[in-house]
């Protein structure tokens, strides 16, 4: 679980940060990635939790076996550093999860139900939220849409990944990720030909796994999530406050998942 990152003076939640790290901004009394971290502690498909941060979230906890990776720089670095602290407490380590920590509205049953979608022969499987079930549960949220045959989607902070293909993969995330908000640079970078297909509408979601697994030799897998709130980030203060307001009325625990 990835709780690096302060926000820097311009950007959307500074002022909620105080200059601190996003992961422990108040939401309804608890910081950010607590309720994350308890989400993942209810889950009965997650075990040991690699919590990769600056010291100041020390105060996080984890009812379950924690281990603690200190942020080393940038996305791609903290999350190497994590898989790499993973792979060496456990070489033979086959598959994993990965989050980020400004998820909160997701709970155990929610991370249960990915997991059991989830197949075993791919090396990375994301998923993608619908919009309009996104917007129906709560029709104020503000995302990046990434437009695909089947609609408008937004990516899941959740995903699960084969450790021993990550380092494969490291040059092409370290250019793909600085432009995460940008589905058209993105695209760009995936090849000319995917950015067109993709401008004029006729990109598919197997379209899109063919064509990484053809550029980055990596077998992908997009799972269409059925819980909306794993595509609820809060990454500005309209989603914020969403949260917020769910969290504040126990919303989380009266919806654990759909079926």
């Amino acid at each position: 679980m990835l709780a690096g990152g302060a926000p820097r003076p311009g950007d959307l939640l500074h002022a909620e940060a105080g200059g601190g790290p996003k992961a422990l901004i108040d939401v309804a009394g608890r910081p950010l990635a607590q309720w994350v971290l308890d989400a993942l502690a209810a889950a009965e498909g997650i075990g040991r939790v690699l919590l990769v941060g600056p010291p100041e979230i020390e105060e996080l906890d984890y009812a379950g076996e924690l281990e603690r990776v200190p942020a080393v720089g940038g996305l791609v670095d903290n999350l190497y550093a994590g898989i790499d602290r993973l792979i060496e407490l456990d070489p033979a380590v086959e598959r994993a999860a990965f989050c980020w920590s400004d998820i909160p509205l997701i709970t155990g049953p929610m991370v249960d139900l990915f997991l059991a979608g989830a197949v075993g022969w791919v090396d990375v499987e994301g998923g993608l939220v619908a919009r309009g079930e996104l917007e129906a549960r709560f029709p104020e949220v503000e995302e990046n849409w990434l437009r695909f045959r089947e609609g408008s989607f937004v990516a899941a902070d959740f995903g699960v990944f084969r450790p021993r293909m990550a380092a494969a993969m490291r040059q092409h995330l370290e250019g793909l990720v600085p432009w995460r908000k940008s589905p058209l640079r993105q695209a760009w970078l995936v090849g000319p030909g995917l950015l067109l297909t993709y401008l004029l509408g006729r990109l598919s979601l197997r379209g899109l796994e063919e064509r990484l697994e053809r550029r980055y030799a990596v077998r992908s897998r997009i799972q269409r999530v059925a819980d909306p709130e794993l595509g609820l980030d809060v990454d500005g203060p309209v989603n914020l406050e969403i949260c917020r307001r769910m969290l504040a009325i126990g919303d989380r625990q009266s919806r654990p998942s759909r079926t």
